[in-house]
């Protein structure tokens, strides 16, 4: 009896002492992890407060011991989430193969974000009947809550960059586990709706990784194939030439109907140099605008939109279209972007936004204009199957003064469910209704100088509410809009400076998000002495953007003179 005791007691013993053991190990790797990225990064903690991210991380420190080992690496992924820099993050795609089949599960369906909402866009032939309803709840959660916390389990840059993720982690088990969605991954409850507004239930068990692993990694828009369904399988149009050659890093094709060059570059991955390899950038560039030349094209439509980067080789592509002056005008001259348009391929769109007259339509990008970059990548040393990657460079490519975290489309097309099942494409769509899109603009800018002008600024806003619906239906930048009212027109014929005033906190009203417009409106609040206001629009600008260096310089000038004219 006493040896069965003896014996229970030194398991008890050893169990305890692994489980300190992987508890140790897993802290270890935290605090490499911490000190790994505060070495390599230029700034880790420019839109996250250190002290809040050490409160975090200790909070993460003390729950290891009763985490699993994939909801301790989950956990670190949401931690490093918090420092908004999308080039910081758990490397899931470039961790250890093995471990991922191991440790992770795959829904056998792929769910998108629309305009309109989430739908499953394809999934495994045996659940084809669930391929193009909308969904509405994810286990005991709204989808609405699901997509919020998974949005918090991904580093991102902004909005758009935590929409892109959701390709992965709406279809990683463990993921919707993590964020309380689900108890069962093998039971998972959905409620999706129909094109008649029916409600469906449906059950769905998560599947092994590799079932649905090589669908994923093969594109962020798959297609029908050897086992998958895709949503716009059955549709009349044919697909699309944004959702053709996907295995194609750089392709063209002429529209002659349209008299349209339409070049695709969905990789940016090309070497520097190497100017006499065929399969250059700058070789494949020089073949590009030679077809152009060739060819009665009047406008030029380059789609970054499934680039997710590479290196910064654009100079072939910008020297291309300098070059051709008749080309580069707003006109003529479209770049198409995403929400997967990331990394390098921001870089091209800055920098094509920055030297030519292009005119950006699609979705926002999923980076910053000025953004860290450069991730490289490190193994966790007592779990080298993980593997973190961090930004080491910083890329200045805007205005320094650009504290704007997307860069806005002059053209917002965000696709709805019934284009993508049809196979439309609603950017291509607006390339071709420019000039009317134009023209509205045109029309309406005039109807607000002449509102104005007779009335001041009630006029104008009553013509403005008029009118509004209108241009939000032709997708036109609403901060484009109204920027460009203020500075083209209201900042010369003003009638009053507090006009100015009224017509920036009006246009903040419209577009809170617009960090320009609040950064205006505080400055010209405090050169009207109406201090208040303008400290808070300059902590509004440091809540849209915590790297705000402008807004936060100001408030600290502000609070240096108060201090000097109350004596301490």
């Amino acid at each position: 009896m006493k040896n069965l005791f003896l014996i229970g007691y030194l398991m008890l013993v050893s169990i305890i002492y692994a489980q300190d053991q992987q508890t140790d190990a897993w802290r270890d790797d935290l605090d490499y992890l911490v000190q790994r990225i505060e070495i390599m990064h230029p700034n880790p903690y420019a839109f996250f407060p250190k002290e809040e991210f050490y409160k975090l991380k200790e909070k993460l420190y003390n729950e290891i011991l009763n985490l699993s080992n994939v909801d301790i690496v989950l956990s670190i992924s949401e931690l490093l989430a918090t420092l908004q820099d999308g080039h910081t993050q758990w490397a899931f795609e470039r961790s250890d193969p093995q471990w991922l089949v191991q440790s992770f599960h795959l829904l056998p369906i792929i769910q998108y974000q629309f305009k309109d909402g989430i739908y499953v866009i394809a999934g495994l032939p045996q659940y084809k009947e669930l391929v193009g309803l909308k969904v509405k709840k994810i286990g005991n959660m709204s989808i609405s809550e699901v997509t919020s916390k998974l949005g918090k389990m991904w580093s991102h840059d902004n909005k758009y960059g935590e929409r892109k993720f959701l390709f992965y982690s709406l279809g990683i088990a463990e993921m919707l586990k993590k964020a309380g969605a689900v108890k069962d991954m093998n039971s998972i409850e959905f409620v999706l709706q129909n094109a008649g507004n029916e409600e469906i239930k449906a059950h769905i068990g998560a599947v092994s990784f590799m079932n649905m692993a090589g669908f994923l990694a093969d594109t962020w828009y798959p297609q029908s194939s050897n086992g998958l369904v895709a949503m716009n399988e059955k549709a009349e149009n044919v697909l699309p030439l944004w959702l053709q050659n996907k295995d194609k890093s750089f392709w063209f094709e002429y529209i002659p109907e349209e008299k349209i060059m339409f070049l695709q570059i969905n990789s940016l991955n090309f070497p520097y140099g190497d100017a006499d390899d065929e399969n250059s950038f700058g070789k494949l560039c020089g073949q590009f605008f030679e077809a152009f030349d060739r060819s009665a094209a009047e406008k030029i439509v380059i789609d970054i939109r499934k680039n997710t980067g590479g290196n910064h080789v654009e100079l072939p592509l910008l020297k291309g279209i300098l070059a051709r002056p008749h080309i580069d005008k707003p006109d003529r001259l479209f770049l198409i972007t995403g929400r997967v348009t990331f990394s390098a391929a921001v870089h091209l769109a800055t920098v094509l936004k920055r030297y030519t007259n292009i005119t950006i339509i699609g979705e926002p990008a999923s980076g910053r204009p000025n953004h860290y970059g450069a991730g490289r990548g490190f193994r966790l040393p007592n779990h080298p199957q993980i593997e973190i990657r961090c930004s080491i460079d910083y890329y200045q490519d805007s205005e320094p003064f650009d504290f704007n975290i997307f860069n806005a489309p002059d053209i917002l097309t965000e696709m709805t469910a019934a284009e993508y099942r049809s196979n439309i494409d609603p950017a291509m769509e607006a390339v071709k209704n420019y000039d009317m899109i134009l023209n509205l603009v045109n029309t309406l800018e005039k109807k607000l100088e002449q509102a104005y002008t007779d009335a001041v600024i009630p006029g104008m806003k009553e013509t403005y509410h008029s009118e509004k619906q209108t241009l939000l239906k032709s997708g036109y930048n609403l901060e484009k809009f109204l920027t460009d009212f203020y500075n083209k027109f209201l900042s010369d014929k003003k009638k009053s400076t507090d006009d100015l005033i009224d017509y920036l906190a009006f246009a903040v009203s419209e577009y809170p998000e617009s960090i320009d417009l609040c950064y205006s409106l505080a400055v010209q609040l405090e050169s009207r002495g109406r201090l208040g206001g303008a400290k808070t629009m300059y902590n509004h600008c440091l809540q849209l953007n915590p790297a705000h260096n402008y807004a936060k310089m100001k408030l600290e000038l502000m609070a240096l003179k108060e201090n000097i004219k109350s004596g301490n």
